[in-house]
């Protein structure tokens, strides 16, 4: 992973070249040549469908970090139990952030201050800013939301099985040494 990654969990993404020609490509699907602006108002429609749904996906993850925090609070279970509920906790709320950072919005102005300050800043017209602005946060947007998916799924699963066993660990006794 690179530190830019977690550096642009702050701020806006800076894109390599080759993350830009990626970007570049997808914005022209099937060959199609868009002129610049075509391609940055694709990006930023792309970027407004993330937002949303990673708001699907926030919204879920409310709903999962209510369901442990119950589940965490009514245990009276073993402390592995409780330990397991916790770390479930603390990495639906990591999710929660990283979904909220796929929702930051950002000025124009914003999106030029970290780029202008890099040493090719001299070279680069205006509008070229703004288009790897946009790139850069549509191709960080796009990972950051796989990664939020497949986590979140995983996740789900293994809080899945921990009610499911709390359940019927509470039926059986099977945290508490037998039932009383």
């Amino acid at each position: 992973m690179r530190v830019e990654y977690v550096i642009a969990l702050f701020r806006t993404f800076r894109i390599s070249q080759e993350e830009r020609r990626i970007v570049q490509h997808r914005t022209a699907p099937l060959g199609n040549e868009l002129n610049m602006a075509g391609q940055v108002e694709n990006a930023e429609r792309w970027i407004s469908a993330l937002e949303s749904k990673t708001g699907t996906l926030l919204t879920h993850i409310s709903m999962m970090i209510a369901i442990t925090g119950l589940m965490l609070a009514i245990s009276n279970d073993s402390m592995w139990y409780e330990v397991v509920l916790a770390l479930e906790l603390i990495f639906y709320l990591l999710l929660a952030m990283l979904c909220i950072r796929c929702q930051k919005h950002y000025r124009t102005d914003e999106f030029s201050k970290p780029i202008s300050r890099g040493r090719e800043s001299k070279n680069r017209p205006p509008h070229n800013v703004y288009q790897s602005a946009v790139f850069g946060e549509l191709f960080y947007r796009e990972r950051l939301f796989r990664f939020i998916q497949r986590t979140l799924y995983a996740l789900t699963f293994l809080l899945i099985l921990t009610v499911f066993y709390g359940l019927l660990a509470d039926e059986f006794g099977v945290l508490s040494g037998g039932k009383s």
